[in-house]
């Protein structure tokens, strides 16, 4: 948001009541989850969710992770990463690509 549009909402809600403020807070935090909860956001995930997160190495390796932001860093870092995936934490897992590197053979 530009400063001009923070200052006309600021203007517009003025005139809220507790009340209002309160239920405008509750959509906030819902929007907010709503947005962390998308898979393309899982580089801000910095707690454990409902997620395995697995790197894939060049030479065939892999490596697990609980926390998606620590994954991303290693992914992003490491050269050797190609692809980084993650999976549900059930019985029956399913499994997403969430990013992945292209690679070039010479």
């Amino acid at each position: 948001m530009t400063q001009e549009q923070i200052f006309a909402f600021n203007e517009s809600i003025l005139h809220f009541t507790g009340t209002d403020l309160l239920k405008l807070k509750e959509l906030i935090d819902q929007k907010i989850q709503e947005e962390y909860d998308k898979p393309q956001n899982f580089m801000h995930h910095d707690k454990v969710d409902d997620y395995i997160y697995i790197i894939d190495y060049m030479d065939g390796s892999y490596h697990y992770d609980c926390i998606g932001r620590r994954s991303y860093e290693e992914y992003i870092s490491n050269i050797e990463a190609v692809r980084i995936r993650r999976k549900t934490k059930s019985l029956y897992p399913a499994y997403e690509t969430l990013l992945e590197k292209e690679v070039t053979k010479a």
